[in-house]
């Protein structure tokens, strides 16, 4: 009996298959690329950086509320409530520097759960702040970094979209609005029925969330796509590049033609003229 030889396996990335066109002559390679899935689990991904993107600036958007009575019961002057919160974004911004590599290196989703928690106990430890000092190191500090790390996890979004990756990011960043649109209203509400100590563990807890978000950030490689794709070799990229300089000689070619037209249109209508002066 004849053996039936086994065929080769196309979905592997160092898989190269070449194959002959009987009309063209030309010789392709085709290779296994990874792709990013597109959709699937992304979503996923869009709903978790949507959630962060809520909880995230929560500190710094309910800061004059919720902070208020602490503040006043200590006639802190507005210069110091300045240092305060522009110190919180100070920290924010130098802490995006660093978030990137650090995602390199430990993966999206450990650094997002660790910005919940930084997040959530920058809230939890000022509502036992002794005096308004204690806000540098608890709100500024602690909650700059963890809304750094919040914001920065729209880009992780982006790695799992190529068609629909406007629409992806286009949702995940609604949720700073819909931040902006809440905080405020749900900091009053709180501080009128809990008070402040009560407002700001509830609010803490809340912030917690925000490690439910970060846990959705599977690893991209666990979801990528085999994609097959095309790579011209040589013999075609010489065909093309001599179809292309033909067409450029063709194209000059009737420029020069059209050229010399207008001049013998031009001599025609001058040679009229010098025959038949006008008076």
């Amino acid at each position: 009996m004849n053996k039936i030889k086994p065929q080769p396996d196309t979905f592997k990335d160092s898989s190269l298959k070449k194959e002959t066109s009987q009309h063209h002559k030309i010789t392709v390679e085709r290779n296994v690329k990874k792709v990013p899935p597109d959709g699937g689990w992304g979503w996923m991904v869009v709903f978790g950086s949507f959630l962060g993107m809520i909880l995230a600036p929560f500190p710094g958007i309910v800061f004059s509320i919720l902070f208020s009575p602490l503040l006043m019961s200590h006639s802190v002057s507005s210069t110091k409530i300045s240092w305060i919160f522009n110190f919180y974004s100070l920290v924010l911004s130098i802490a995006t520097i660093f978030i990137g590599p650090l995602c390199k290196e430990f993966g999206w989703r450990k650094i997002a759960i660790f910005g919940g928690i930084l997040n959530s106990l920058s809230v939890l430890l000022s509502a036992f702040a002794p005096n308004p000092e204690f806000l540098m190191f608890s709100f500024s500090t602690l909650g700059g970094i963890g809304v750094a790390i919040g914001y920065t996890s729209i880009l992780f979004v982006s790695q799992y979209f190529e068609k629909h990756r406007g629409l992806a990011l286009g949702i995940t960043s609604i949720g700073s609005c819909v931040s902006n649109f809440l905080g405020p209203i749900l900091a009053n509400y709180m501080l009128e029925h809990y008070g402040y100590m009560g407002a700001s563990l509830i609010f803490g807890a809340i912030l917690l969330n925000q490690c439910v978000g970060g846990a959705l950030y599977q690893p991209i490689e666990w979801h990528l796509k085999y994609k097959e794709v095309e790579i011209e070799t040589e013999d075609d990229a010489n065909e093309k590049l001599l179809t292309n300089c033909k067409m450029t000689d063709n194209l000059n070619g009737v420029q020069e033609k059209s050229l010399s037209e207008t001049r013998r249109a031009s001599v025609i209508s001058v040679n009229s003229t010098l025959r038949f002066p006008t008076r």
